[in-house]
């Protein structure tokens, strides 16, 4: 993979690229932004750069054995921490600085990618922060994160923060046409995926398209305050048994509603928009409930019942 493979991120690119040929390459990054959206391909095209053994003009070879190795993500020098039960822990903190003190073997430059870097705690990052302020020579950090605030002061003063932003419009329908899409598909994901393409491959492998056509049946059919329905659509939600999807399914009642009042003429419940607007705030505060772990069958028919009964609060 080279430079221009990753979409969007042309600014980004551009410093990255003027570190190096300036050898100005500091010893930690951040790479902020949403996820999806090349920050992690980004970091392997740098570290890439910064060691290929036949790059030109920034460049990569892409036939080395440092390129293979790290296109492999099998590099003994190029080091990946990810969140483990949702945290980075102080003990894998304290592994890396194992690793750091260790010169470099078959690379120029061993460099460390932190994966989800918000996730660091505050005893992990305080931790870190010691390797931050003495870094050994040709080592560099990537930490990647979803906004640069979600660190430690003590560690974003300390790394040069390099801003990943959201596709455009046009640039995300040109790559969604790519991939041989339909048109209602290509809509959804981009209102959905907000400029991120890793988001909207997430959203397919979920069958975005079918989902969407579920709830636009369960919510016609709730159109028709038949409490057997209702009782038959939570029976269906619940027994998908899958976090990730049932909060994918809640983003799609949002934006049906979205759709109602953006798009009056498929508002088959023929809602006002304060309605509409209550509906969206309902499942909004469905969606936390299930997060703090309340009863998912006892706040799918609460809400399911709620929007039932929505066309008689008018």
């Amino acid at each position: 993979m080279t430079w221009e493979k990753i979409k969007g991120q042309e600014k980004a690119i551009e410093i990255l690229q003027a570190d190096i040929e300036s050898s100005r390459v500091t010893h930690a990054y951040i790479f902020s932004g949403i996820e999806g959206i090349g920050k992690e391909l980004a970091a392997f095209e740098f570290i890439k750069a910064l060691n290929c053994e036949n790059s030109y003009a920034n460049i990569c070879c892409e036939s080395c054995t440092t390129c293979n190795k790290i296109n492999k993500k099998t590099h003994p020098e190029v080091n990946i921490v990810a969140p483990q039960d949702n945290i980075i822990s102080i003990d894998q903190i304290r592994d890396l600085q194992k690793d750091l003190i260790l010169k470099p073997l078959g690379i120029k430059v061993k460099c460390f990618i932190i994966e989800e870097s918000e996730k660091l705690t505050l005893e992990s990052s305080n931790c870190f922060l010691k390797s931050l302020e003495e870094p050994p020579d040709k080592v560099v950090f990537i930490l990647i994160a979803n906004k640069k605030s979600s660190l430690l002061p003590t560690i974003t003063s300390r790394c040069k923060e390099i801003k990943f932003t959201p596709l455009s419009y046009n640039l995300q329908k040109e790559i969604f046409k790519s991939w041989q899409l339909e048109e209602n598909t290509i809509n959804i994901l981009i209102d959905f995926c907000e400029g991120s393409p890793g988001k909207a491959k997430k959203y397919l492998s979920y069958n975005i398209q079918y989902w969407f056509t579920r709830v636009t049946t369960w919510i016609s059919k709730l159109s028709k305050t038949n409490s057997e329905d209702c009782y038959q659509i939570c029976q269906e939600f619940t027994s998908i048994n899958n976090q990730e999807l049932t909060s994918i399914i809640l983003d799609l009642f949002i934006y049906y509603f979205g759709l109602c009042i953006l798009k009056p003429e498929n508002n088959s419940f023929s809602l006002n928009n304060t309605i509409l607007k209550k509906l969206i705030a309902l499942v909004q505060q469905t969606k936390q409930n299930i997060s703090q772990r309340i009863n998912l069958s006892l706040a799918l028919e609460v809400m399911l019942l709620n929007i039932m009964e929505a066309k008689y609060e008018q």
